[in-house]
């Protein structure tokens, strides 16, 4: 720049700045990008966020402006903090469903650039005793060699844990069980008589726990008779026969016995009769 002074006679010689000429700008510029925001608390209605104050540019932070995005929309603004405030509940969300936040900070000189976003969350209560939904689970009956199948949604948060039994005892070997949040799932490819029984599903965190208790019957044939059988009465043309009930009755009560007797002559088995009970003559 130079200058020169005027009157009614006329200009002076200028007067002209020192050196080479220099660049204008601001003496402070935006603020810098702040820190990906973190995460610190939830329930079914809010989130808690908190992040780190940026570089401030040359000039004190004035405000923070908050933008929400649903897991569909785009960014939009929610709320404002003032700038000694780094921290923040955003509130009125809607319960189940997935957000974003991301911050960006503001001085004289304008907005900064927005944050990484925060971490993707879905707004659910923090402590919630475990439910176990009934409508998953029913006393079912099938027969042997047949598959078993239940996926089984539970609530609770933190997710519960879940711990499988039947009469009180530890699952078989041929009984899959997977464990996932939320779910458990319970899988029987080729159903046996020695899976029948109660089961019992426990589900459990640290806001409490619930139970839900359900029959399976698996049915098939029933077991061979015990014996020894036992002849006594011993007449020319009958004998008195007796034995004892097979020790499974294969899930249904046992209707009659057959009976057959064999002439060692010719070692052949043919009918001789029916019992309703557990002996004949």
């Amino acid at each position: 720049f130079r200058v020169r002074a005027v009157n009614k006679e006329g200009e002076s010689d200028p007067l002209a700045t020192i050196g080479d000429g220099f660049l204008t700008k601001n003496p402070y510029d935006v603020p810098g990008k702040v820190d990906k925001p973190e995460l610190l608390d939830w329930d079914k209605d809010h989130v808690d966020l908190q992040w780190k104050a940026p570089d401030d540019g040359g000039t004190p932070i004035e405000a923070y402006t908050l933008e929400i995005k649903d897991k569909h929309g785009k960014w939009t603004e929610t709320m404002r903090t003032s700038g000694s405030e780094t921290s923040a509940r955003v509130g009125n969300l809607k319960e189940g469903e997935e957000y974003q936040f991301r911050i960006i900070a503001k001085n004289k000189a304008g907005y900064g650039e927005p944050s990484y976003p925060s971490d993707h969350i879905i707004v659910k209560p923090k402590h919630l005793a475990p439910y176990i939904h009934r409508e998953d689970v029913e006393d079912i009956t099938v027969k042997v060699g047949q598959p078993l199948r239940f996926i089984i949604h539970i609530d609770g948060e933190p997710p519960p844990k879940v711990i499988w039994s039947c009469d009180g005892k530890p699952l078989d070997s041929n009984t899959v069980v997977e464990n996932e949040d939320y779910i458990t799932k319970f899988t029987v490819t080729k159903a046996i008589r020695k899976q029948s029984g109660f089961y019992t599903i426990m589900a459990v965190n640290e806001s409490g726990s619930d139970s839900v208790k359900f029959e399976i019957k698996i049915k098939g044939k029933p077991g061979k008779p015990e014996g020894p059988v036992e002849v006594s009465d011993i007449f020319e043309d009958r004998v008195t026969l007796n034995w004892q009930p097979p020790e499974d009755d294969g899930g249904e009560p046992i209707d009659h016995y057959e009976l057959e007797r064999m002439d060692t002559k010719d070692g052949i088995w043919v009918p001789c009769g029916k019992s309703k009970n557990t002996s004949f003559e």
